[in-house]
C-alpha cells in the first residue's frame, strides 16, 4: 500500500513538473484531497468532515435556525455535529482546510469564516447569568469572486470559475506555512492557496478543545449562477473536501497578524437627481394607491458589518457578512387583506456601478427563512412600468430607468409590477401562510470599485410602503 501511495504521489509531482499551473484542474480534487491528507498525517490529525448545502424546506423543521436566509443565494456548510452540525472547536494551532472546486459561473460567491458559538461566564447585559451564545459572527473579510485565487490563474480574482483551489483558516502562521509546505510539494500551486487568518488577539479568540471553548465554522454562500442547471449539479455533487488538522507533536506556534478588512467606498455618491427622481416617483404612486389603501412607511434597520461588536455584547449576529450591506424593513407584518401590498421604490446600484447584485427578499418570520428573491435583474426597468413612462421622449426616462419599484401581495391582481407571496402546498413547505408574519430583508452586494460592500454613505437607500386595503 506505502509503494502505491509513493508512486501515486510522484505522479503528481511529476504532473506538476512537467506542466503548467492550468493542468491542476477539477478532476485532480480527490487525488490533491488524498495524497495532502497523507502527506500531512505524518505532522497532523486530520478529520474530514462532510460539505453539505442547505435546502429551504429544511428550515421548516422545528429547531432549525435558518438565519434569514437568502431564498437566491444557497448556502454550504460543514456538518460537524447535531442540528445543522456547524460550529467545532479549534487549539490555536489548528487549521480548517477547504479543498474545492468553485463554483460554476455566477453573480457572486464567497467563502467566510466564523466564531458559530461562545460560553460566558457572565453574560454582557445580564449580570450573574451565564451560558452560551450562538454568535455567528464573522471573522474576517469573506473571499469572493473578486478575490479568490485559484489553480487557473496566478492572479486573485481571474479564471476563478470551475478551479481547483484551497481556502485555510487558521490563527497559526506555523501550521499555514506547513500546509502550504505540503501542498506544494505535492506540485500544488501557492498561487492558488487562500489565507484566513483568524484574528486571535485582537477579538480575542477562546480557542482550546475543553467545553467552554468558542466554536467555529465556515460558510459558502453562491448567487444568481449564469445556468441553474449547471449550479444544481454542483449542488448535487459537492465538490469540496473539508479538513479539520490539529497538530499531533512538538509544534512551535506562531500567531498570524490580525487581517485587515478591506474598506467600503471609493469616494463617488450616486447622483442626487436619482433620489430626487426616487421621491417623485414615490410620490406618483402614494397618490395613486392613496383612495384605496392606508399607507405606512417603514423605518429601514441598517446592519452592517462592525467587527467583533456581536461577539462582544452576546448577540446572535446572524450570519453577517462584509460583503454586504442588509436593511431590514418590514418585520412581524400580518396582513389583514389579500390585496394587502408592500411598496418598494428604490435605486438600482448594479446600474450605477455600486453593488454586484441588489436581492429583496421575502421571509417566513416564523422560522427566519426567506421564500422569495427578487433581484436587480427582475427590476430592470419596472420604475419605468411603474411610472407609466411610454419611451424615451418622456422627460423622465433617463433618471426612472436607473429605479425600479414593484409591490408584494397575495394577490396582484392588476397590479403593474406584483410579485406573488408564495404559500406553502401539499409537497413543499416553503413559503408563509397567510395571517401569519412577514418580514423583508434587502442585500446589496460586493462594490466592484473596492470588493467589499457598499458604502452606507455613497449609496441612496430604497423606500418600502406597507400599504392595507381600506
Amino acid at each position: 500500500m506505502k509503494k502505491l501511495l509513493l508512486s501515486f504521489v510522484c505522479g503528481l509531482l511529476s504532473l506538476a513538473s512537467s506542466t503548467a499551473l492550468a493542468a491542476w484542474n477539477v478532476s485532480n480534487l480527490s487525488a490533491l484531497t488524498q495524497a495532502f491528507t497523507s502527506g500531512i498525517s505524518s505532522q497532523y490529525g486530520v478529520t474530514a468532515y462532510q460539505w453539505n448545502f442547505l435546502d429551504p424546506a429544511n428550515c421548516f423543521t422545528p429547531g432549525v435556525v435558518c438565519f434569514f436566509s437568502n431564498p437566491d443565494g444557497p448556502y454550504g456548510y460543514p456538518f460537524v455535529g447535531s442540528n445543522l452540525g456547524l460550529g467545532t472547536r479549534m487549539t490555536s494551532s489548528d487549521a480548517l482546510v477547504m479543498i474545492m472546486e468553485t463554483p460554476p459561473p455566477m453573480t457572486y460567491f464567497g467563502i467566510t469564516p466564523y466564531l458559530y458559538t461562545r460560553y460566558y461566564s457572565s453574560l454582557p447585559g445580564r449580570p450573574g447569568q451565564s451560558g452560551t451564545v450562538q454568535v455567528f459572527e464573522s471573522l474576517t473579510d469573506s473571499i469572493n469572486m473578486d478575490t479568490i485565487k485559484t489553480a487557473g490563474s496566478g492572479v486573485a480574482g481571474q479564471n476563478v470559475f470551475t478551479q481547483l483551489s484551497v481556502v485555510v483558516m487558521t490563527a497559526d502562521r506555523t501550521t499555514y506555512n506547513q500546509i502550504v509546505k505540503q501542498l506544494v510539494a505535492l506540485g500544488f500551486p501557492s498561487s492558488a492557496i487562500n489565507l484566513l487568518a483568524m484574528p486571535l488577539n485582537a477579538v480575542p479568540l477562546h480557542m482550546g478543545t475543553g467545553l467552554l471553548a468558542d466554536t467555529y465554522t465556515m460558510l459558502i454562500r453562491l448567487a444568481y449562477p449564469n445556468d441553474t442547471a449547471q449550479m444544481k449539479d454542483y449542488i448535487n455533487r459537492i465538490p469540496i473536501a473539508f479538513l479539520q488538522l490539529t497538530p499531533t507533536g512538538r509544534h512551535s506556534s506562531v500567531v498570524l497578524p490580525t487581517p485587515v478588512s478591506r474598506v467600503p467606498g471609493d469616494g463617488v455618491n450616486e447622483s442626487s437627481s436619482l433620489q430626487t427622481a426616487r421621491d417623485q416617483l414615490v410620490q406618483q404612486l402614494l397618490a395613486s394607491y392613496g383612495n384605496s389603501y392606508s399607507i405606512t412607511e417603514t423605518t429601514q434597520l441598517l446592519t452592517q458589518t462592525n467587527n467583533y461588536h456581536c461577539i462582544q455584547v452576546g448577540i446572535l449576529c446572524n450570519v453577517d457578512n462584509s460583503d454586504a450591506l442588509y436593511t431590514h424593513e418590514v418585520t412581524g407584518l400580518v396582513p389583514s387583506s389579500l390585496q394587502d401590498k408592500i411598496l418598494v421604490v428604490g435605486v438600482n446600484h448594479v446600474d450605477t456601478g455600486k453593488a454586484t447584485y441588489v436581492s429583496h427578499s421575502v421571509t417566513n418570520d416564523l422560522y427566519h427563512v426567506g421564500v422569495m428573491g427578487i433581484n436587480n435583474v427582475q427590476l430592470q426597468g419596472t420604475a419605468l412600468i411603474m411610472g407609466g413612462v411610454s419611451g424615451p421622449s418622456d422627460p423622465r426616462y433617463s433618471t426612472y430607468s436607473d429605479l425600479y419599484a414593484f409591490t408584494v401581495s397575495y394577490d396582484c391582481s392588476n397590479e403593474p409590477v406584483c410579485f406573488t407571496i408564495p404559500q406553502p402546498t401539499a409537497t413543499s413547505p416553503v413559503g408563509i401562510p397567510f395571517g401569519t408574519p412577514i418580514d423583508t430583508t434587502t442585500r446589496y452586494y460586493v462594490d466592484p470599485a473596492t470588493d467589499t460592500r457598499p458604502s452606507s454613505n455613497e449609496v441612496i437607500f430604497h423606500r418600502v410602503f406597507v400599504l392595507k386595503k381600506l
